[in-house]
């Protein structure tokens, strides 16, 4: 019994630990996990050295599993660029005209309308420029198949260089 309370006291500070916005704290709650997995399975098949690093190592493979079951092969095109492209019809991207008289009264003057098209995925980009803030906004409708969202980004640059963005895109960027 003091074995199984000593694991599920190490998962529950694992979970807690991972729950801190310090980074070394959370990293030491993943820690936590494997020491907790490797004391579960340790435990479990009577204090078995073997098997509590088998528990623990078996986090290392867990991203495989889903490389190898649910990731198709990925294609990307050669060639990825931007051509002017017609606005789609205002009932297929209703809050376009709300988002230009937005970019329109912050002062963004319209300079293209472009976008690209690739295996069944399109993408049309409405782009302003602002000439005072040195800024570019971007209103984006993006389409794959039965599936449609927009968003806007907006990109600047400060006197050094450095570079700004802003969007309101519904999905956790994959790159940094």
């Amino acid at each position: 019994m003091g074995e199984l309370l000593f694991v599920i006291g190490l998962v529950v500070l694992a979970a807690a630990l991972r729950c801190c916005r310090h980074f070394a704290a959370r990293k030491l709650g993943a820690f936590t996990f494997l020491v907790a997995s490797f004391f579960a399975l340790y435990f479990l098949f009577g204090k078995n050295l073997l098997a509590g690093l088998c528990g623990a190592v078996a986090w290392f493979f867990l991203p495989w599993i889903e490389l190898l079951t649910r990731i198709r092969r990925l294609r990307l095109p050669l060639e990825n660029r931007l051509r002017f492209r017609v606005p789609p019809a205002d009932s297929f991207f209703p809050n376009a005209a709300e988002a230009v008289d937005a970019m329109e009264e912050e002062g963004f003057e319209h300079a293209t309308d472009s976008g690209w098209e690739w295996a069944g995925m399109k993408q049309f980009f409405r782009i302003f420029w602002n000439p005072e803030e040195k800024a570019i906004a971007t209103v984006c409708l993006c389409e794959q198949e039965e599936v449609a969202f927009a968003f806007i980004s907006i990109t600047s640059k400060d006197g050094n260089g450095r570079i700004f963005r802003t969007t309101n895109f519904p999905f956790s960027p994959t790159l940094k």
